[in-house]
């Protein structure tokens, strides 16, 4: 049998305990990222006429005004 005292036991054990939270918060960091990350692009738009602000998939220069629909250009940037 290995004797060990007790600080030592106390160091060893709250090691393995932060070494396993570690784990764990990387673990739930690395499929956070994954379920937040999309393949397309989501752009913000306000309408210039109603002020009306919208989202729309991918990457356009010129959309429709769901409330309004009015045209708008996608401004520099």
């Amino acid at each position: 049998m290995i004797r060990i005292d007790l600080t030592t036991a106390l160091a060893i054990y709250l090691f393995i305990l932060v070494i396993g939270f570690l784990i764990i918060w990387l673990i739930s960091n690395y499929t956070r990222k994954d379920k937040t990350s999309t393949s397309k692009e989501n752009s913000i738009w306000q309408c210039a006429i109603c002020t009306h602000i919208y989202v729309l998939d991918g990457d356009q220069d010129i959309s429709r005004c769901p409330n309004c629909k009015s045209y708008n250009k996608k401004k520099g940037g």
